[in-house]
């Protein structure tokens, strides 16, 4: 009986301690210079090799975003604000931008485990065709993160820490592909500093 009882939980550790190492390796590839390119605040990879790369693939579904190949879309994710601070729902941002050159973009508000954030609006993203633009050429938006209600262009940030936002590009111009580090992306500033 004593024989069993420590195999059996010799053999648990084993598992949750390889568990461990594979999370691990994987946040890890996550965050390596390799892996990320940066654009201002937000970080890209622009190579999605998921039909080969499985360690990518695995990264990816640890995040729970299932990813198109980069020739369908482009993205870019932050969860830092201008100044290099983790967004966190304590504090209301303004993410500034123009209309970018894909033939479709959203915007998308995430707590730290990736998920929506749950809220009573029922709103999740912006895109391209539902942000109320600032001029009538609809080319500059501006939209709010914030746990209060604001009158247009609000994404909810309930009550999460460790925000991240993903920023979509579907289908982006041939300039956007020739400078993905370089092309003009929103900024996303804390309000009132």
């Amino acid at each position: 009986m004593r024989k069993t009882f420590l195999s059996t939980l010799f053999l648990l550790l084993g598992l949750l301690f390889g568990a461990w190492l594979a999370m691990r390796s994987l946040k890890a590839m996550g965050d390596d210079p390799e892996n990320q390119f940066r654009n201002g605040q937000w970080n890209y990879n622009p190579i999605m090799n998921l039909a080969s790369d499985r360690r990518q693939r695995a990264s990816i579904a640890r995040i729970g975003l299932f990813a198109l190949r980069e020739s369908e879309v482009l993205y870019y994710l932050t969860d830092k604000d201008e100044s290099g601070d983790p967004l966190d729902s304590d504090f209301d941002y303004e993410l500034v931008g123009e209309n970018l050159d894909s033939r479709y973009w959203s915007i998308t508000l995430y707590d730290e485990d990736h998920f929506l954030i749950p809220n009573t609006a029922g709103r999740f993203s912006y895109n391209l065709d539902d942000i109320i633009y600032e001029d009538s050429t609809r080319q500059r938006f501006r939209l709010t993160i914030s746990r209060q209600p604001r009158e247009m262009n609000w994404l909810p940030a309930g009550k999460g820490k460790n925000m991240s936002v993903i920023l979509r590009l579907y289908n982006p111009d041939k300039d956007v592909y020739e400078n993905m580090a370089g092309v003009e992306l929103p900024v996303i500033r804390k309000i009132g500093e």
